[in-house]
């Protein structure tokens, strides 16, 4: 049944990525932090980078605790809130430094 539901939620994600979004928010407020949530993130995250889209995180403290334990926390951008992930992909990307 996990199997089934993890591949399901997969092609979510990629009929998602297909239209081509700004970025990809996965909220974590309403998931038990473990071990299988991050091994989940991680395959969100490989396909988001396939795509060169943006993934930010909604997550609270305890999953932000599981990230930094399996030592992955610096793989992604981490907001307290919904609001503050939704505000960090609307803010223009900073400006490229320019070539010598």
């Amino acid at each position: 049944m996990a199997g089934q539901c993890v591949e399901r939620t997969l092609g979510q994600i990629d009929a998602c990525l297909a239209e081509r979004p700004r970025g990809v928010i996965v909220d974590l407020w309403d998931a038990e932090p473990t071990r299988f949530v991050v091994a989940l993130l991680g395959l969100v995250r490989r396909r988001a980078e396939r795509w060169k889209t943006p993934l930010v995180l909604a997550a609270p403290e305890g999953c932000r605790d599981l990230l930094e334990e399996v030592q992955v926390a610096s793989l992604y951008a981490v907001h307290p809130s919904l609001d503050s992930a939704l505000d960090a992909l609307a803010a223009p990307p900073p400006p490229r430094p320019r070539g010598r």
